[in-house]
């Protein structure tokens, strides 16, 4: 167990360390209390130190959107240098996770809606942008090859042009359940990529730890989009749901 000194910056965690919790239960998940709150009283074992050489802005966007693409990418099917990872959007997840591949030493692309998106991701370091969502698994083949990781952040929708774009056996993580229409799943696009599909809930304490010491080790800067006071929270649900997000909205307490 960690032991922390008074006013050392620490992250809350989601869940604790194996066995996973089924369904994943964590802080702000289903009916549980999350962390929109002045004063929040955890025990020890919910907590992680602080990467050092963030704020407290930055350091908020480890516990959720950080620890999730950390799990996507090195959870399972861990990504290593030279592979190939894509993912969908411009949002937390897929931020998080472009930065983590490329410190890992890996291509990074993404597929976007926008020409814009498209620009900034290519300015922050991605190998190559798809910002066509029309057949964009085609696309990204042409462009990779097949991907050896991609980072589903929509849901039901797009699983199966995310297994389409694979490479042989690679893996698609499943983070995103932002579409939970019924789709069947192309189980003759599974089986002939060699693939595997796997979903992905937050992450375990070691995870978290893991992260941690990654983003210190790489000097990991997290993408933040806009940051709002807590009196002003609804402005910033309002901010998460326009288009055109990059990274993180984050809230601030008095």
């Amino acid at each position: 167990m960690d032991a922390f000194a008074e006013g050392e910056a620490v992250t809350n965690l989601h869940w604790r360390d194996a066995p996973v919790p089924s369904p994943p239960l964590g802080l702000g998940a289903l009916d549980a209390p999350g962390v929109l709150a002045t004063h929040v009283v955890l025990p020890v074992d919910q907590v992680v130190g602080a990467p050092a050489h963030l704020d407290h802005v930055e350091s908020a966007t480890l516990p959720c959107a950080g620890v999730t693409a950390w799990n996507a990418l090195f959870g399972d099917h861990e990504v290593l240098p030279g592979q190939k990872v894509a993912s969908l959007g411009t949002g937390g997840v897929a931020v998080y996770a472009m930065q983590l591949a490329k410190a890992a030493g890996a291509e990074y692309y993404g597929i976007v809606r926008r020409p814009e998106a498209a620009a900034r991701l290519l300015g922050a370091g991605a190998n190559g942008v798809v910002d066509d969502f029309s057949e964009w698994s085609a696309k990204l083949r042409e462009l990779t090859g097949g991907v050896d990781k991609l980072v589903d952040t929509v849901g039901t929708t797009t699983i199966n042009e995310s297994l389409a774009a694979l490479a042989p056996h690679g893996e698609v993580a499943l983070v995103g359940l932002f579409t939970q229409e019924p789709e069947p799943l192309d189980v003759m696009r599974l089986f002939g990529s060699g693939g595997s599909l796997r979903g992905v809930a937050v992450g375990s304490a070691r995870q978290h730890r893991d992260l941690v010491a990654f983003v210190e080790r790489h000097g990991i800067r997290p993408v933040v989009d806009g940051v709002h006071r807590f009196d002003d929270a609804p402005e910033a649900f309002a901010h998460h749901r326009r288009s055109g997000v990059v990274g993180k909205v984050v809230i601030t307490v008095p």
